[in-house]
């Protein structure tokens, strides 16, 4: 997982560098997120204002993704309110919320490494969806290195949750799905 979820890889042998890939988008200072100590030293012209708990981020971000469309294009084309988006649901994530860290792992669509992390620390705060989004990552060995059985772990756990997806994904079919759900 990442280190502190800034999508720098993590010096383990779980997560591995795809060489071939650019370095995941830096966020300009314009579009940095403030955290809230420092946001009374933060200038009233400051472009992007800071969030004050997880679902202030969270709402704050969705409001930029919702003013620049689809934001999940490759990193050198995202634009500011993109970036801005991105910074908060990196924060959002920071301040543990599952669906923070759940949009900033669709955000980093085109760089497995920062998928996989934002993606399993997702996982592990309760959203299921983002479980089977890891799973894949893992299945594949897309960003992170290739673990079969943990991938299957982490199908089980979306497929139980009611991820229907991940359950098809296991092979189930619907009246095993809904064995499951008993």
């Amino acid at each position: 997982v990442a280190a502190t979820l800034g999508c720098a890889p993590a010096p383990t042998p779980a997560t591995v560098q795809v060489p071939a890939q650019p370095p995941p988008p830096a966020i300009p200072a314009a579009a940095r997120v403030p955290s809230p100590a420092t946001a009374t030293s933060a200038s009233a012209s400051a472009p992007v204002p800071p969030c004050q708990d997880a679902l202030e981020c969270v709402s704050l971000g969705e409001a930029a993704k919702a003013e620049s469309g689809d934001y999940t294009r490759p990193p050198a084309v995202l634009e500011e309110r993109r970036l801005r988006a991105l910074a908060y649901f990196r924060q959002a994530c920071k301040l543990r919320d599952g669906k923070g860290c759940a949009l900033a792992a669709e955000a980093y669509a085109s760089h497995p490494a920062c998928l996989a992390a934002y993606a399993l620390r997702a996982c592990d705060l309760g959203e299921l969806g983002s479980c089977a989004a890891a799973a894949n990552q893992l299945y594949f060995g897309r960003g992170i290195a290739k673990d079969l059985a943990r991938a299957a772990s982490l199908l089980k756990r979306a497929c139980d949750g009611g991820v229907l997806g991940a359950c098809d994904t296991l092979g189930l079919k619907p009246a095993q799905m809904l064995a499951i759900k008993d």
